[in-house]
C-alpha cells in the first residue's frame, strides 16, 4: 500500500518536475539589491532545505515505523496513506523551495550565487525520487516471488541523503566577500 500511495502521488508531479526543468514559476518577483539582504535570504532558504531533510527523517524513521507496525503487528492503512503522502508532500516542497529563487531578481554578482544554492535541492529530489524507485520496485519483486517460495523474506529500505556539495556555494561567497572589500 505504502509503494502505491507513493508512486501514484509522486506520477501527479508531472509538471512540478517539469517546471524545476525549465525553471517555470509564477511567483511574484522579489528584489533584493543589497548584500545583506541576499545572503540573510539564502540563509534563510538553507534553514528552510534543512528543515525539509529533518522532516523527511522524521516521516521515515519514526512516523513511517509506526504506521506499518511492530513485525507481528498489522499495519494502520489510513496512517500508511498519511505518511506516503506527507513524504511526497516534502518532495514537493523541495522542488518549490528550488522554484522559488527563479522569482527572485538581485544584482549581476549574485546570479551566481542564488543559482548553485538553488541546486542544493537536486541531490534530495533524486534521492526521494531513487527511494520511491526502489522502494516501489522490490517491493513488487516480493509480491510477485511469494508464490515461489515460501520462505519469509525481509526488505530492509533506506533513505540516505547525499550532503550537499558545498564547493561551488563556498567559491561564490568568496568571490562576493572579494569584490565587497
Amino acid at each position: 500500500m505504502f509503494a502505491a500511495v507513493l508512486k501514484d502521488n509522486l506520477d501527479k508531479l508531472d509538471e512540478l518536475r517539469y517546471d524545476l526543468k525549465y525553471g517555470i514559476t509564477f511567483k511574484n518577483a522579489i528584489l533584493y539589491n543589497e548584500p545583506t539582504e541576499i545572503i540573510d535570504f539564502v540563509q534563510m532558504k538553507c534553514g528552510e532545505l534543512e528543515n525539509r531533510v529533518g522532516m523527511l527523517s522524521e516521516i521515515i524513521n519514526n512516523a513511517f515505523l509506526e504506521a506499518i507496525g511492530k513485525p507481528g503487528v498489522s499495519g494502520n492503512a489510513e496512517y500508511i496513506i498519511y505518511v506516503a503522502e506527507r513524504l511526497v508532500e516534502v518532495y514537493k516542497s523541495v522542488h518549490e523551495w528550488s522554484l522559488e529563487f527563479r522569482s527572485i531578481m538581485v544584482p549581476d554578482e549574485f546570479e551566481k550565487l542564488l543559482l548553485c544554492v538553488s541546486q542544493f535541492s537536486h541531490t534530495v529530489i533524486e534521492d526521494i525520487e531513487n527511494f520511491i524507485s526502489d522502494y516501489d520496485t522490490r517491493i513488487n519483486e516480493a509480491i510477485l516471488g511469494i508464490g515461489e517460495n515460501s520462505e519469509k523474506k525481509t526488505l530492509s529500505f533506506s533513505l540516505t541523503l547525499r550532503a550537499f556539495d558545498m564547493s561551488q556555494y563556498e567559491t561564490e561567497i568568496k568571490n562576493i566577500r572579494d569584490m565587497l572589500l
